[in-house]
């Protein structure tokens, strides 16, 4: 029994054989050339099976497609690789896919025919498939780049770098917490009188260490 290709799918088998689409083959290949692990961003999130507040720390994944700068933000790239958990769907975006059928679709019915859809439902079915071709054609070179940012990622996990922007990022949200308490009593006493509470406590600190 033959498989019934919907008319989407057929106007996608089209919008493969233009040379367009092999520019857009060559521009995600150097894409996945550009991309790295560039570092960590670090907040502070309330444990509350803890009932207490804890710093979380993402990753950042950066590259260029087309020259356009692309950043995600993750909690970890562990479990990432090439069937599963690539996110193809952040790094690649639907406006870009899409940069092929606003150029050909209803512009030149032979090559590209029409079918009598509409421009703006292929605008929705196009990018799953380009996407999917696109990762299928370049498999190898995917799975390449996730295992490359698997490995830059455990780098920085375990870096010095890391457990110093944690500590940066604990002690920068103290403070802010102390500022909000002196600012509590900054109106009914003198800076004196705080700097004498924020002296003793350190003399204090000091001699119990």
């Amino acid at each position: 029994m033959t498989e019934k290709i919907s008319s989407y799918d057929k106007i996608a088998r089209h919008l493969m054989l233009l040379p367009d689409w092999n520019v857009m083959q060559q521009e995600f290949a150097k894409f996945l050339d550009s991309l790295h692990v560039t570092g960590c961003e670090h907040t502070m999130h309330r444990l509350y099976s803890a009932s207490r507040e804890d710093v979380s720390t993402q990753f950042v994944v950066e590259g260029f497609l087309s020259a356009t700068p692309i950043k995600i933000v993750v909690d970890s790239l562990q479990y990432w690789n090439v069937a599963d958990n690539f996110p193809s769907g952040e790094l690649v975006s639907e406006a870009w896919l899409n940069e092929i059928v606003d150029r050909h679709f209803g512009k030149n019915k032979r090559q590209v025919p029409t079918y009598f859809c509409k421009k703006e439902k292929l605008e929705e079915k196009w990018p799953p498939l380009a996407r999917q071709a696109l990762i299928r054609d370049n498999y190898e070179k995917v799975g390449e780049t996730v295992t490359r940012l698997r490995a830059e990622w455990l780098a920085l996990e375990t870096s010095p770098e890391k457990m110093a922007g944690r500590a940066q990022c604990y002690e920068l949200y103290v403070i802010d917490k102390i500022k909000k308490v002196m600012i509590q009593y900054a109106s009914s006493v003198s800076p004196e009188v705080l700097k004498t509470a924020l002296d003793e406590y350190c003399a204090h600190a000091i001699m119990e260490s």
